[in-house]
């Protein structure tokens, strides 16, 4: 064990109290954020998610029309069909495949309003005759399928008609297109319903070409390391603690307590705010602004007595071998990583599917918190999630994952147990759902395995930066051409 540095400070009596309390706010933090998604996941199974209408809720407010959400699929599709029309017009593979993304009886009625654009109103029409039958217990959605096979009939409701207003604010888009599709395309009312298609596409088919030469490039990457690896030209150069310290595991409990009062913190102000008012939406800015004080944390050990110079020591926060040359390496570990992360998506859709099919039906995949912050965010909310994302996320979780939790578990485990242990953890405590949990602990495991060969926080911090920086970037792009 000659290899081993000394333990890190902090007794092992402390560090068995740090251990308990990380596991129970570990718990707590975890279970808090993924208790939504897996009541989601619990109502795929019993029809209904246990959140559904209490008894004491009226039959309008059961029977409730849920407006477009243009964070699924299913919207995003139906919106760039409908700009796309010309291109897609006549195309007999178009509608089916749409088809697959509807998930309830207001997507096959929406789905007849873009098939009317692409097939004709014949087809509309044929389509909410199928569909008609199957609403008996749905009196609004009946209504409005009725209304809307008036549309394409040639007989649409007057202005003054209270039918034309309820079907648009159950329907939204939908509405909108149906109720203007005698029009013209370049008529007011209609332009910008119809207009901007080509370059949502062209945005779609580059960001395509982007990432299929990036998986391309990190494939090669993957085997050139691999090789280089068996063949002992390349080694970590991180060096594990011996067992016994504390400080670093504090700092994790630290994060993680102060997590959670920023989260029921900022919930607590939201529900009394908005009891007295409804439509306030500065509250739910707070934990947006608030989580910037989580970067105390990897500061704790400076009041436990630890230098400047060896908490950074501790933590990574050095240019190792160069700033550049760490930024470059972290650029070229997260092409490296790609594949992981790909093939953890590819097994996260696989797992949905089997869930799907377990049961009873098509559900699709849960919405992402990603795309439902972007899509009903205001503009200060889009800078506030931005700035999170692509540099507290990047410098606080970091340092806080890789570089305090996971420097505190290597003392015990190897390498590679270490690095799935605190991905795991951190995968789990963004609150993504135990479905889609598994690209995350990918991510994790490589911005982990980059800890571990370089030493040095810069790499991963680098590589984090970049997948989020990228994926918020395309999601911002896609969300405001679509919207």
């Amino acid at each position: 064990m000659m290899w081993r540095m000394n333990p890190d400070p902090g007794s092992p009596s402390s560090a068995r109290i740090a251990l308990v309390l990380a596991v129970v706010l570990t718990a707590v933090a975890v279970g808090l954020q993924n208790i939504p998604p897996l009541i989601d996941l619990v109502g795929r199974f019993t029809g209904g998610a246990p959140t559904g209408p209490t008894e004491t809720e009226s039959p309008v407010e059961s029977d409730a029309v849920l407006p477009p959400d243009f964070s699924r699929p299913f919207d995003i599709m139906s919106k760039l069909y409908v700009k796309l029309d010309d291109a897609v017009r006549g195309d007999p593979s178009a509608m089916p495949t749409l088809d697959q993304f509807a998930l309830d009886d207001a997507d096959r009625i929406r789905a007849a309003v873009v098939a009317a654009e692409i097939l004709g109103p014949e087809e509309a029409i044929t389509r909410l005759d199928t569909i008609i039958p199957d609403l008996a217990d749905a009196p609004l959605l009946l209504a409005d399928a009725k209304v809307f096979k008036r549309i394409f009939a040639g007989e649409p409701p007057e202005e003054a008609d209270p039918s034309r207003q309820a079907l648009v604010n159950h329907h939204g888009f939908f509405a909108e297109v149906a109720l203007t599709f005698e029009l013209p395309d370049d008529h007011p009312l209609r332009v910008d319903l119809v207009r901007g298609g080509v370059l949502l596409a062209g945005v779609l088919l580059a960001a395509g070409a982007v990432v299929t030469l990036a998986f391309v490039a990190g494939c090669v990457l993957l085997v050139v390391w691999i090789v280089m690896m068996f063949s002992g030209k390349t080694k970590a150069t991180f060096k594990p603690p011996a067992p016994g310290g504390s400080v670093m595991l504090e700092v994790f409990c630290w994060f993680v307590g102060g997590f959670l009062i920023v989260s029921l913190g900022s919930d607590v102000i939201a529900r009394a705010v908005y009891s007295s008012d409804p439509t306030a939406t500065w509250p739910g800015m707070i934990p947006l602004v608030a989580q910037w004080l989580l970067l105390l944390a990897p500061l704790w050990p400076l009041l436990r007595g630890v230098s400047k110079a060896d908490l950074a020591k501790l933590m990574g926060w050095n240019t190792g071998k160069g700033l550049f040359r760490e930024i470059g390496f972290g650029v070229l570990a997260y092409l490296a990583g790609l594949p992981v992360f790909f093939a953890a998506v590819v097994a996260t859709l696989g797992l949905i599917t089997i869930v799907d099919m377990l049961a009873g039906g098509a559900q699709g995949a849960p919405p992402s918190p990603v795309i439902d912050l972007v899509a009903g965010g205001s503009p200060l909310a889009l800078v506030l999630v931005f700035v999170l994302a692509t540099i507290w996320a990047p410098l606080c979780e970091e340092l806080v994952f890789r570089g305090a939790l996971q420097r505190h578990v290597r003392a015990r485990w190897a390498g590679p147990l270490a690095i799935v242990i605190t991905a795991t953890v951190f995968g789990f405590m963004h609150g993504y759902g135990p479905l889609l949990v598994l690209p995350l602990i990918a991510l994790g495991s490589v911005f982990g395995a980059i800890r571990e060969l370089r030493g040095s926080i810069v790499p991963s911090i680098t590589a984090h930066f970049l997948h989020n920086a990228t994926v918020l970037t395309l999601v911002i792009t896609v969300v405001t051409l679509v919207g």
